[in-house]
């Protein structure tokens, strides 16, 4: 049996090359995974752009990393 990596709740990014239809860009959340009776891990997700639901098999999704906040940049004081 297959390993399921992803849970409720997990945040990923679905293949722009995805069967199940062209993909939003960005980041979708795992709303439940299904029984793996096929071979394929299959997921409903939802991104936050879209208000449908769509079923995607494990070997399309990739794990999400959200970027780092940027810096804050300081600045000089200048006195004239």
């Amino acid at each position: 049996m297959p390993m399921q990596h992803y849970g409720a709740g997990h945040r990923v990014l679905v293949s722009v090359f995805s069967l199940s239809g062209p993909a939003t860009m960005g980041e979708f959340e795992i709303l439940r995974r299904y029984p793996v009776e096929s071979g394929e891990p299959m997921y409903s997700l939802r991104s936050i752009r879209e208000p449908y639901e769509r079923m995607v098999p494990e070997n399309e999704l990739m794990q999400f990393t959200p970027s780092p906040a940027p810096a804050p940049v300081e600045t000089a004081l200048v006195s004239i």
